[in-house]
């Protein structure tokens, strides 16, 4: 049975998502919750509230409710933020 994180990167690896080449920073704990980054140009010139809305609506639509409860927060930036986020 595939981890919530391989689902995740799944989930967001195919065409539907409308995330283009996604890069994933994602941790899953010994109870399987998650939390990380998902970096994409796809963000760019986006609001974060409209980031996390594309990832939110997308995971509500291809995950189970078991799954999207183990979520703990899925950051979302382009790979310049995440660049300037490990210079700091």
């Amino acid at each position: 049975m595939a981890s919530l994180k391989q689902k995740i990167e799944s989930v967001f690896s195919n065409a539907a998502s409308e995330i283009v080449d996604p890069i994933f920073d994602i941790e899953e704990s010994p109870s399987h919750k998650v939390a990380g980054f998902i970096i994409s140009n796809s963000f760019m010139n986006m609001d974060q509230i409209d980031r996390q809305n594309k990832v939110w609506d997308h995971l509500e639509r291809n995950l189970p409710p078991d799954d999207l409860s183990n979520i703990v927060s899925l950051l979302t930036v382009t790979p310049d933020e995440a660049e300037i986020n490990t210079l700091n």
